[in-house]
């Protein structure tokens, strides 16, 4: 069975309103279609036509700049999503809803964690209380709502949940097949005041008990009683020249 059109009448179709509407038409089992000129929502291929920020009878939102291109909100910090993206009192989902899915916050200055990597305890959603709800979720059922009062023929199929699990495995061996580099690192135990490890390194023969590589085949195992796939990326790089960076993904 096809999917509904849904006509979404703006007065633009700026990357980031079409990207948004792609998703959580998704999520809703609909295909958003962003449209600007009126006569071809009215045409009659659309099951349904939501206003974005234009006036007119029917379903209606208001439209935030943001999706137009405006620029970061600057008082993002201090503002709940319903305030940071209303406009004249009345919220924009959408907006609301490609800030959270574009990680908009990630691109503006931070201070990174140990990793490097931005800190869920500075995030936005952890400021205001949404950090372990499924808001965009949420945000599109609010449209569907919407749009089902003034059509309710239409029909939503909601995907079902699925889990997908993922391990990059950057180095597999701790041990061994690491060439110059194994006697080296035994050195370094020693020098540095770890004689026991040193120890194991040297007294280690089986590779399926390296620390590193022992892991992989415990997750195979328990993958495999649960049924559940498993897809694992290995990053090849040659080290002398870190330019070259391949990216295989091997299902074990």
């Amino acid at each position: 069975m096809a999917a509904p059109q849904i006509a979404v009448l703006s007065q633009h179709r700026h990357p980031r309103l079409r990207y948004v509407c792609g998703e959580l038409g998704r999520l809703l089992g609909w295909r958003l279609v962003v449209v600007t000129d009126p006569g071809r929502a009215a045409a009659g291929r659309f099951a349904a036509t939501l206003r974005y920020g234009t006036p007119g009878p029917g379903p209606a939102l208001p439209a935030h700049r943001y999706l137009a291109g405006g620029p970061y909100p600057t008082r993002a910090r201090e503002q709940a999503p319903r305030e940071l993206f209303a406009v004249a009192g009345a919220f924009d989902p959408l907006a609301a809803a490609f800030f959270a899915l574009s990680r908009a916050e990630e691109y503006e200055p931070f201070t990174a964690d140990a990793h490097g990597r931005f800190p869920a305890a500075a995030s936005h959603a952890r400021a205001h209380g949404y950090l372990e709800r499924p808001v965009v979720r949420e945000w599109a059922e609010e449209i569907a709502s919407h749009l089902l009062r003034h059509h309710p023929r239409l029909s939503v199929t909601r995907p079902a949940p699925h889990l997908r699990l993922s391990y990059d495995v950057d180095l597999p061996w701790a041990w061994h097949h690491r060439g110059w580099r194994g006697p080296a690192a035994t050195a370094r135990d020693l020098l540095t005041g770890h004689p026991r490890r040193a120890l194991r390194r040297l007294c280690s023969r089986d590779p399926a008990h390296d620390p590193y590589f022992a892991p992989l085949a415990r997750i195979r195992d328990r993958h495999e009683r649960l049924g559940l796939p498993l897809r694992t990326f290995w990053l090849l790089a040659d080290n002398r020249n870190r330019r070259t960076l391949i990216a295989i993904g091997v299902a074990l």
